[in-house]
């Protein structure tokens, strides 16, 4: 259908794809193609997502920034700054475009960064915390890195 190809196009125009190479692999013209993302501002969506993201990006390196140097100094670290953070990262995740775009393989390698850095911290901040969920991680992050 029509309206499909349009949508899949749009979508991938907006996660960064060449217009071209996305008029070529469906089959549209592309000029076709030009004169609609055009009309509906795709181009505009595109450079929207991308400040959003920027934004977002800021802000959280920022109040992360804030909250490791709090636990640098040895200082607690306020519970309502440290959910803001987990809100932040769940709202907002970085490279929101290249995610949707990324093969399964790089989600994979993604997914085990955070698994590791997630140990890390828990290590950090709660020993024991990370020592009752080791048995379960463990399994998991083989898991991931297996495929």
């Amino acid at each position: 259908m029509v309206a499909d190809r349009f949508a899949e196009a749009r979508a991938a125009v907006l996660t960064g794809e060449a217009l071209r190479a996305v008029a070529e692999r469906l089959g549209i013209p592309e000029s076709t193609l030009r004169r609609r993302a055009k009309a509906e501002g795709w181009r505009t969506a595109a450079a929207e997502a991308e400040r959003y993201t920027e934004h977002a990006r800021e802000l959280k390196h920022g109040l992360l920034k804030e909250l490791l140097k709090l636990h640098r100094e040895g200082k607690e670290v306020p519970e309502q700054k440290a959910f803001l953070w987990l809100k932040l990262e769940a709202q907002f995740p970085e490279l929101r475009a290249q995610l949707a775009a990324s093969t399964p393989l790089s989600m994979r390698d993604q997914a085990v960064a955070v698994m590791e850095r997630f140990v890390s911290f828990l290590g950090d901040r709660d020993p024991s915390a990370l020592a009752a969920v080791q048995e379960t991680l463990r399994p998991f992050l083989e898991s991931l890195a297996d495929g």
